[in-house]
């Protein structure tokens, strides 16, 4: 073992900043997780590459065994990228329901946006139709109006994607008519993307067919 040729356990690769604890959190390994975090490998140390820890590669990847194993032993459940990502953003990002679930739980941030403020996790998975994940974070208090730097919300992005069973989660709390910066509506997005079943269902729930988007045009229903 490294341990017992007194190599430093916490030793990186050269090129791109992985260790033997990251590696083994990005492949689900928990037992060698396990042993390394008990001969002293750094929890908290990050890949050069790209800023991540085990705990962030490991909610990416869907390794719900190595995230309980490093919440347990004090890893922070709302450790950031450099660019802001946090494991709820990422793992929700996969579509990865039970670590979603699991992070909650130990108090990851819902409403956290990356730095830009263009992602956070109800965005994400609204724009790639993770249903069930839109309602745990519903649950968890998402701020379901909460916009983009461009005005952007999950209602508009899900009109946009076309995910009708998303959009029927978000009009309880969202509102129908809400715009971009460029005053596109959900009912424009989803007309001009061709999503007939949402822009139907979004004017049976109030859409207003007569709003023009910033250069004048209206809905092409």
């Amino acid at each position: 073992m490294l341990v017992e040729k007194g190599d430093d356990i916490n030793q990186t690769r050269v090129n791109d900043g992985v260790s033997p604890l990251f590696m083994a959190s990005y492949n689900g390994k928990c037992n060698i997780v396990e042993f390394l975090i008990t001969n002293g490998a750094d929890f908290n140390q990050v890949r050069s590459k790209d800023g991540s820890s085990s705990l962030l590669i490991s909610s990416y990847n869907g390794m719900l065994e190595v995230v309980q194993y490093l919440l347990n032993v004090g890893a922070n459940v709302n450790q950031e990228r450099p660019d802001g990502a946090t494991p709820l953003i990422l793992a929700c990002q996969r579509g990865h329901l039970d670590i979603v679930k699991l992070l909650l739980i130990k108090g990851a941030n819902v409403n956290q946006s990356t730095n830009d403020g263009l992602i956070n996790s109800l965005y994400l998975a609204s724009q790639d139709a993770h249903t069930q994940i839109v309602e745990e974070l519903i649950k968890a208090g998402a701020d379901i109006n909460k916009p983009t730097p461009n005005g952007e919300t999950p209602l508009l992005i899900a009109s946009q994607q076309g995910h009708l069973e998303i959009i029927k989660l978000l009009l309880n709390e969202s509102n129908v008519n809400s715009m971009k910066i460029t005053k596109e509506t959900p009912l424009h997005l989803a007309a001009w993307f061709g999503h007939k079943e949402i822009v139907q269902y979004l004017l049976r729930h109030g859409a207003d067919a007569n709003l023009k988007t910033e250069s004048g045009e209206l809905p092409k229903i």
